[in-house]
């Protein structure tokens, strides 16, 4: 009789990141999640890390305690920090982490709002590691979502491919306007490592002029993610941002934004974007088949083959294509450049920064290393005048026995 195994359980990391519009769009939220993707993803474990900005209408513990009831026997949480005033990054902080935040371009978008989203996602992830780090667990899939984020469709993530480590599935993309949905995007631990430093490489890609678009959030993640030599594909799912509308919520469709911005054609979304050593392999995969020695296309043509323009009697342009590489390549190599040069700068201005820190702390251990000493010698003295105390103590008490003794004498 064949034994029967039960299913291995897929362990899977959510990083719930951004702001919370108000109690309504939050249920709709959890709704949506444990309906559309913890109730379609059989022997799956959840593990959620909340990192939420506080609504003003909720206190942190009304917040905290509708988080809690996300948890269910799959699905656990371990950290919820909520983000208000007191703990928040504030726009000095931000401008500090990047010295081009006023970066110009020809399409404006607020950086700030940019910026936080990928520090509270940044945030999350390093629960999600230290979690790893601590407990010796690892994760067979992260899912980064926005706390707004309504699924609409049925998202099993057993149907998804996450063997590749460079592959990060969204619902959508378009690498001819080089925009990436930035409200879902789910992939395997490495490569959502790199999709998680966002916050940390703009300010290479500011330095580099990648940016053409500006801190427009989509515009900014596809250019971060094409950096990180990540590859893109599209998610099958749809999807609303549940929107405060007075104390309700209302559904807006998460592409209302970019149509406005780009009108329809650019929703236009392809199956695979592929970047990194994949996409070279591909390409010369295509130039093999389209020619390469050996092939059945160069065989048929004969062993005299030339380059188009040379064979048309047109140097200049066999010249420009063999040195369109190298253009390229020079290209890289500037950018590599200015990433090092801003590398180093940054760097520098962390060790000084340590420096400075180290100096702080050396100062405030001597001084605590001072009152220490004081504080000893204050209590030898202390100590010292208790003992003498002491002995004064006895000296009395010897001197009241006596006199005690010698009044009971004379009175006998």
């Amino acid at each position: 009789m064949q034994a029967i195994c039960p299913p291995v359980m897929m362990t899977t990391a959510v990083l719930i990141s951004g702001g919370v519009s108000n109690l309504a769009s939050l249920r709709a939220f959890r709704d949506s999640l444990i309906t559309n993707l913890i109730g379609k993803s059989e022997d799956v474990e959840f593990h959620l890390f909340f990192y939420v900005r506080l609504p003003s209408d909720m206190d942190k513990e009304e917040l905290d305690q509708e988080l809690k009831r996300t948890g269910s026997d799959r699905v656990w949480i371990h950290r919820i920090t909520i983000e208000d005033e007191s703990n928040t990054k504030n726009e000095a902080q931000i401008r500090v982490d990047h010295p081009h935040y006023n970066y110009s371009a020809p399409f404006e978008f607020n950086q700030f709002n940019t910026l936080s989203m990928y520090w509270k996602l940044y945030v999350a992830d390093q629960f999600r590691r230290r979690y790893e780090f601590e407990t010796g667990v690892t994760f067979d899939a992260v899912v980064r979502i926005r706390p707004d984020l309504v699924l609409h469709d049925a998202l099993d993530l057993r149907t998804l491919d996450l063997r590749r480590a460079d592959m990060v599935h969204v619902p959508w993309f378009n690498s001819s306007m080089r925009l990436a949905f930035d409200q879902l995007a789910i992939g395997p631990p490495e490569a959502m490592r790199s999709y998680a430093k966002a916050y940390y490489n703009v300010p290479y890609l500011t330095e580099s002029s990648a940016l053409t678009l500006g801190f427009h959030p989509e515009h900014t993640l596809y250019m971060h993610l094409q950096d990180a030599g990540l590859s893109l594909c599209k998610l099958q799912c749809s999807t609303s941002i549940a929107r405060r509308n007075g104390d309700g919520v209302e559904m807006v469709d998460s592409f209302a934004r970019l149509r406005s911005e780009f009108g329809s054609a650019a929703l236009a979304c392809e199956e695979e974007f592929v970047t990194g050593p994949r996409a070279r392999a591909s390409a010369s995969a295509k130039a093999k088949q389209a020619g390469s020695p050996g092939s059945p296309l160069l065989a048929s043509q004969g062993a005299n083959v030339m380059a188009p323009g040379l064979a048309e009697g047109k140097p200049s342009d066999w010249l420009a294509a063999l040195l369109a590489p190298l253009e390229h390549a020079q290209s890289k190599l500037g950018h590599l450049e200015a990433r090092l040069g801003s590398l180093e700068e940054h760097a520098q201005r962390e060790a000084r920064n340590a420096a400075e820190r180290l100096g702080t702390v050396s100062a405030e251990l001597a001084d605590e290393r001072h009152q220490r000493a004081h504080a000893e010698a204050r209590l030898a003295m202390a100590e010292r005048h208790a003992a003498e105390l002491r002995g004064l103590c006895l000296a009395v008490l010897l001197v009241a026995a006596i006199s005690t003794t010698a009044v009971a004498a004379r009175r006998s």
